[in-house]
């Protein structure tokens, strides 16, 4: 930028739905960012948030970046210090709290200029980093950094008693939530999009399909969205933007059959906005390193008119010589990860290239032995860990919970692991004669932790995990009668803290019996098999949690 100044001013003009924040607003060469919220009475307004204290405003030009901060009072104008005067690419606006807690953010990507002797307008969503997560009819909303209720807020709900939300997904601009949901009753599979600013659906469309859809993943720009369905065999693939503007919104989704028994597509990435690498294998669970199932990375090349023939060019097929259970890329330089919990590795495919290559082994992923889910974000590539009793040694004894990290900027193979305990279980004891159901409590640490997808909010602040956990309560005597052992098994969402390397608060969704690890749950959920705990939160009905997905996060 030049070393010419204009002074900058944050002033909220009151507009509707939008709020202004100008340099010089008086006289010529104006920065104008309008700050774009629901209202000022939205209950997702975090300019109504009395927690929001103070405000910093980032303004990038390649790799020059300029910082701004003011105390944040509602209706009256913040002096910022001075801004320079040229080009720009981004502007990241963030809210906070007296003791630094993120409340809200916003993030967008321009081809501007600011100029000494003209307005320059721009629009910047301005949103909670809220956290999502789809399985049943509600689509649970909660703000990760809030520790009494996690915000509070109303689910989006599905319009049918039998329609049960699948998947989720943010766009990467924060301004879109994109879900799937199917109908119980009908077999209906519905794609649906939502926008962030007051979380109501705007737009729902039959997607003609028997099977629901597990995942969805976003292009690093927005443009395309591509959903993926292991039971059905296909692949959905998604331009945003006509899916948005469009009348006929069929129009803008391409269907793809990928039928390549036994192995399913049950992941999905892109390596850049047209390329897309589909994976094609087996959902990890206790038993998978057993007999581990064939994987393979299907590769496609997308048209920007997803309608006309050659939507998607078939690149083809690199098959892996080990299991792999995941796959993430990095938008930075367009590599993919793939995780190999059977083999206990990290694997990576470059840009351009489609040969699979190793990259972190055991000796790298320690005390990690069973990789299992990966993000990438803020140049950190993470993977959750599968854990069990014995993970390090015979002294641990309940399974921890694991998360391994790598630094994708200095390109070290050294982790740095968030290793923590999991919090206990309260359970309600068998009866017996002398004690009957549900007046003994059994505390109980978990014996087996199964994570089943996670989300990484903004600026890595939270973790966001949906995770099984197992637990094998053995035979005890008390007052002389013998309480028999029993299996349970737990969902629960956590968010955990990586600064405190510590769950911040769970939700538990679903708690139940089984007979062993690898039972799967019942048809019904009963809501009896816990005891309700301090600073555990619970649904009103118990479900099954599908995917999970923050606001400026990354999955």
């Amino acid at each position: 930028m030049h070393s010419m100044f204009k002074k900058l001013f944050l002033v909220f003009l009151l507009i509707i739905p939008c709020l202004s924040i100008c340099s010089g607003c008086s006289g010529d060469g104006i920065l104008s960012i309008q700050i774009d919220i629901a209202s000022q009475s939205n209950t997702f307004n975090p300019l109504k948030d009395d927690s929001l204290a103070y405000l910093n405003l980032t303004i990038y030009n390649g790799d020059e970046v300029t910082n701004y901060a003011s105390q944040y009072v509602q209706g009256e104008p913040m002096d910022m210090g001075q801004v320079d005067v040229g080009n720009f690419d981004r502007i990241v606006l963030s809210g906070h709290t007296l003791s630094g807690g993120l409340v809200a953010y916003g993030d967008m990507s321009y081809d501007g200029k600011i100029s000494s002797d003209e307005e320059t307008s721009v629009s910047v969503p301005f949103r909670y980093p809220l956290v999502y997560l789809a399985g049943t009819r509600l689509l649970h909303i909660f703000h990760p950094y809030r520790t009494s209720d996690l915000g509070g807020y109303t689910p989006i709900s599905m319009a049918n008693d039998g329609e049960i939300t699948t998947a989720v997904a943010t766009s990467p601009d924060g301004i879109s939530v994109l879900g799937t949901s199917v109908n119980k009753g009908t077999g209906a599979i519905n794609i649906w999009l939502a926008f962030s600013m007051n979380n109501v659906k705007s737009i729902e469309v039959a997607l003609g399909v028997d099977e629901p859809v597990k995942a969805i993943k976003f292009s690093s720009d927005g443009k395309f969205a591509v959903l993926t369905s292991p039971e059905g065999n296909y692949i959905k693939i998604v331009n945003v933007h006509n899916f948005i503007a469009f009348t006929a919104k069929e129009d803008s989704i391409l269907h793809i059959d990928l039928d390549e028994s036994p192995s399913r597509p049950i992941d999905a990435a892109f390596t850049t906005s047209g390329k897309l690498a589909v994976l094609l294998s087996e959902d990890f669970s206790y038993n998978t390193c057993n007999n581990a199932p064939s994987s393979s990375v299907h590769f496609f090349t997308l048209a920007d008119n997803l309608g006309a023939d050659g939507g998607a060019t078939d690149e083809g097929v690199t098959v892996s010589t080990d299991y792999i259970s995941s796959m993430v890329s990095n938008p930075v330089d367009g590599r993919l990860f793939l995780s190999h919990p059977c083999a206990a590795s990290i694997s990576q495919v470059t840009a351009g290239s489609q040969v699979i290559s190793p990259m972190l082994n055991v000796n790298n992923l320690l005390p990690c032995f069973k990789p299992v889910n990966l993000a990438v974000g803020d140049n950190t590539l993470f993977s959750t860990c599968y854990t069990v009793a014995d993970t390090i040694s015979p002294t641990w004894t309940e399974a921890k919970l694991l998360i391994q990290r790598f630094s994708l900027m200095s390109g070290s193979l050294t982790g740095n692991p968030l290793i923590m305990d999991y919090p206990q279980e309260a359970f309600y004891a068998n009866a017996t004669s002398s004690h009957p159901s549900g007046t003994i409590q059994h505390i109980q640490s978990a014996e087996t932790l199964l994570p089943k997808d996670f989300t990484v909010t903004v600026k890595s602040g939270r973790i966001a995990l949906s995770i099984e956990a197992y637990f094998n309560i053995r035979s005890v005597n008390v007052g002389g009668s013998v309480l028999n052992g029993f299996k349970r098994k737990t969902h629960s969402l956590l968010f955990i803290d990586p600064s405190a390397e510590a769950v911040s608060n769970r939700f538990r969704s679903a708690c139940y019996s089984v007979l062993s690890e690898t039972d799967p749950p019942p048809a019904e959920l009963t809501s009896s098999y816990c005891a309700p705990m301090a600073n555990v939160f619970q649904p009103t009905i118990e479900f099954i949690p599908g995917s999970v997905a923050s606001l400026y996060g990354f999955q």
